[in-house]
């Protein structure tokens, strides 16, 4: 007895998923002149799967690394935004955005330059 398997190659669809931990995503604006008591909403993008992430912002200036409270800061999915507000000169610097997933925390975080608005950006 022969038996023949036959295989429509052309209609078989096969999407992979791999899990990955968070990572930037390219292409992101990653510099913000904002006045002083200017506040500004910095969107922080990532690349993950699964795509529900934890997030973590610092501050960062010369003097000093700080926690951006998460009352300054709303997340959906692979996106989170803080709302920064310079008050005086110490405080621009680099704001820093970490995500992590089921799969770990993100290794390299998110930079984004906070500098007084109408200076020259890098």
């Amino acid at each position: 007895m022969y038996i023949s398997t036959y295989v429509d190659t052309l209609n078989a669809h096969f999407t992979l998923h791999f899990a990955v931990v968070p990572v930037c995503q390219h292409g992101q604006t990653r510099v913000f002149g904002v006045a002083r008591q200017e506040t500004a909403s910095i969107p922080c993008e990532l690349e993950a799967n699964p795509p529900e992430v934890s997030f973590t912002w610092k501050f960062n200036n010369t003097m000093e690394a700080v926690d951006i409270p998460q009352a300054h800061v709303t997340s959906d999915r692979t996106r989170s935004t803080a709302s920064y507000t310079p008050m005086t000169e110490l405080d621009y610097g680099t704001l820093l955005c970490w995500g992590s997933n089921d799969q770990g925390g993100q290794l390299e975080p998110c930079v984004f330059h906070i500098v007084p608005a109408g200076k020259c950006q890098f």
